[in-house]
């Protein structure tokens, strides 16, 4: 069922618009014209002024600098003067105020008042605050208007309680979006200063509602940046205190005052604090790797190469070490070789530090194995395997420990970091295959020419990223790679151009403008490829869905029948949201809302809500809305009607009256009161 067409809530307003009298209107646009007394005053004295003589030519100022040219004045009827008064503005402001007021419920009219308003200066900030919560209880799917809201509370007004109560209020229509909380971390990082884990509680929220969007990586992006910032951070006041603690034993720093900390128990601290700050991150960066290499997303191999030059980063020495004990360093810390100590190495990751925990037992029986085929080749007993032996996943530290402890004595270390690669590339391509079915169905239904080369372009670099690996990864990515160039199947979505839509338009946000057949088809396939292959997935690409699409009941009902697997409250709950938040304004969406209550048997709430659909003001387009009172009435007449026919003739003459100035409705009302009492009553003589 498609929608009505964008004038429909102009046609339900209480009554007709009066008829314009353009003479009036002439007469006032004429004074409006017209100089005041006072500027014509002005302009006499100006013209007796003698006129100076400065050298050169100079005309006599026979007219005022504000009058226009006579033909300039006939030819122009509707646009204001060229040298404008100064308070042409603050008349603009008033217009679109007025045409705001007079069309309530129109995206140009408030658009238009938004926008002007967001250049009128800074005393007009109130008011732009209105105009922009107006404007968003209307069309709270925008959300780049919700992000001029909160950048507008904590840039020019400074309080970033009011940004984050913003910010609150439009993860309920726009969370699942990323942009809007990449936009938030950069005001966080710009106007508050909050502790790391409070930053990090937002950005595991972040992840949870927007990590898996197919264009996340900018999200991804912000996460990262602020945790290799921690971890390097720590890393670099590490360095510092130890290099600091030898030279002040050097020059003597070691007496202290009565009462005072001693320097070696202080810096020890401060040391211990760095130390933990950098597990941590490093910790975190573990988990954020190990969920960003499996989401499909548009640049997911842009995490591969970010992966890559962290390793590198954090490796960087000049001694290439070994995990836990490093060379030039006993295990407690404590001072080796020629009696100093050796800076920096207890600072030092590689590649294994950011193996998630899930691939470890991997990495531990691929060593194994490798080890048993060495031996047997060499003719040397094999060694019992001791995977029995591991502790409990219960406790993640103590397994990993255990892991890399029993990693150590089975292979040298380039032959651990080999294999640490190997897998996080296995991990990759099988992302870039679930990436590249998706591929065409995002191409279609974002309509963006350019969104097959940039992909063709990161899928080349990721593989090019890859050379040095071994050779199996080339046949992975080369399948990847062909899988991106051709459909998924039979059905797959077309991304080319259609009717009534170019194919350079990148639309995957909300706009009041219709949708090409062609991008409707490709999200009703979008949606039945992921509910049959990836359920998981399916929330976040319905709310994408009803963000593009809000304005076709269709896929309302299409999603909601899909989370119905759920459980019906789940279904009512999201129509619920539809027909009172997003759609207030459209009669279709709640009669979709009340036919799925008086499915799920919620009788009393279905009725409310068939009754207001037939509330003034009534037009030809709100007689369907009443034959779906009617029907409702008849399949479940009220307590107090003898039965559902007498209710139903009640009705239908209480409607003849309401349409009685409609005479095509009046008739259609005739026709079907003679039907029922026809073959309802069984009365055919009266039907006549």
């Amino acid at each position: 069922m498609l929608p009505f067409p964008l004038g429909y809530l102009q046609q339900q307003q209480p009554c007709a618009p009066e008829p314009v009298d353009w003479e009036a209107a002439a007469k006032q646009y004429s004074a409006y014209r017209a100089p005041s007394q006072q500027q014509q005053q002005q302009q006499q004295q100006q013209q007796q002024q003698p006129v100076e003589d400065y050298g050169g030519k100079r005309k006599g100022a026979k007219k005022g600098s504000k009058e226009m040219p006579d033909d300039a004045a006939e030819a122009d009827d509707v646009v204001p003067p060229d040298a404008p008064f100064p308070e042409e503005a603050t008349d603009d402001l008033g217009y679109l105020l007025r045409q705001a007021d007079q069309n309530p419920y129109s995206y140009e009219a408030l658009q238009a008042l938004v926008c002007a308003l967001s250049s009128a200066g800074p005393d007009k900030l109130e008011d732009y605050e209105q105009a922009l919560e107006r404007f968003l209880f209307e069309f709270p799917l925008l959300f780049g208007y919700w992000k001029k809201l909160a950048r507008l509370q904590c840039d020019p007004k400074g309080d970033w309680n009011k940004c984050e109560e913003v910010f609150e209020r439009s993860l309920e229509f726009v969370g699942h979006n990323p942009l809007i909380w990449a936009a938030y971390f950069e005001w966080m990082k710009d106007f508050a200063c909050l502790p790391p884990h409070l930053v990090r509680a937002r950005m595991d929220q972040a992840i949870q509602h927007a990590g898996a969007h197919w264009k996340a990586w900018p999200l991804w992006q912000c996460i990262l940046d602020w945790e290799e910032e921690e971890l390097f951070a720590a890393r670099e006041k590490i360095t510092a205190a130890e290099v600091a603690a030898p030279v002040e034993e050097d020059l003597g720093c070691t007496d202290t005052a009565e009462g005072e900390t001693p320097p070696k128990e202080g810096l020890n601290s401060l040391l211990e604090t760095n130390r933990q700050r950098m597990q941590t991150a490093l910790q975190r960066l573990r988990l954020l790797y190990s969920q960003l290499l499996r989401t499909p997303l548009e640049s997911s191999d842009l995490g591969w190469e970010r992966l890559k030059t962290l390793v590198e980063k954090g490796s960087r020495s000049s001694i290439k070490s070994r995990r836990g004990p490093r060379p030039g360093l006993a295990a407690d810390g404590g001072l080796c070789g020629d009696g100093g100590p050796f800076k920096g190495a207890s600072t030092l990751f590689d590649v294994y530090d950011l193996l998630g925990d899930e691939l470890l037992p991997q990495l531990l029986q691929r060593l194994q194995q490798q080890k048993s085929a060495t031996l047997e080749e060499l003719q040397l007993p094999v060694e019992a395997d001791h995977a029995t032996e591991q502790p409990a996943a219960a406790d993640p530290a103590a397994a990993r420990a255990a892991i890399k402890e029993r990693v150590s004595t089975l292979a040298s270390l380039n032959a651990v970091d080999r294999e640490c690669w190997q897998l996080l590339r296995e991990t990759l391509d099988a992302t870039l295959e679930q990436a590249a079915l998706r591929q065409p169905f995002e191409r279609a239904v974002s309509s963006n020419s350019s969104s097959s080369s940039s992909s063709s372009s990161n899928s080349d670099s990721g593989n090019d990223s890859s050379s040095s690996s071994k050779g199996s990864q080339t046949t992975t990515s080369c399948k990847v790679k062909d899988l991106c160039r051709c459909p998924v199947a039979s059905g797959a979505p077309n991304s080319g151009s259609s009717n009534g839509e170019s194919s350079s338009t990148h639309r995957w946000f909300w706009h009041p403008d219709p949708l090409a057949p062609r991008r409707l088809q490709a999200w009703r396939e979008y949606l039945d490829f992921e509910e049959k292959h990836a359920p998981e997935r399916l929330e976040l690409l319905q709310r994408r869905c009803l963000e593009v699409c809000a304005s076709y009941p269709e896929f309302w009902l299409r999603c909601a029948r899909q989370r119905r697997q759920q459980g019906p409250e789940e279904a009512l709950k999201l129509l619920e949201f539809g027909a009172t938040k997003i759609l207030k304004r459209r009669r279709d969406m709640a009669c979709v809302y009340a036919s799925q209550l008086e499915v799920c048997g919620r009788l009393k709430e279905a009725a409310e809500e068939f009754e207001a659909l037939v509330r003034p003001p009534l037009d030809a387009a709100s007689m369907k809305y009443f034959m779906a009172l009617l029907q409702f009435s008849m399949r479940h007449p009220p307590e107090t009607a003898p039965d559902g026919l007498s209710h139903a003739l009640l009705l239908l003459q209480e409607a003849a009256e309401k349409y009685r100035d409609n005479p095509r409705c009046a008739e259609l009302l005739h026709l079907y009161r003679a039907k029922l009492v026809a073959f309802h009553g069984g009365d055919t003589k009266q039907a006549l």
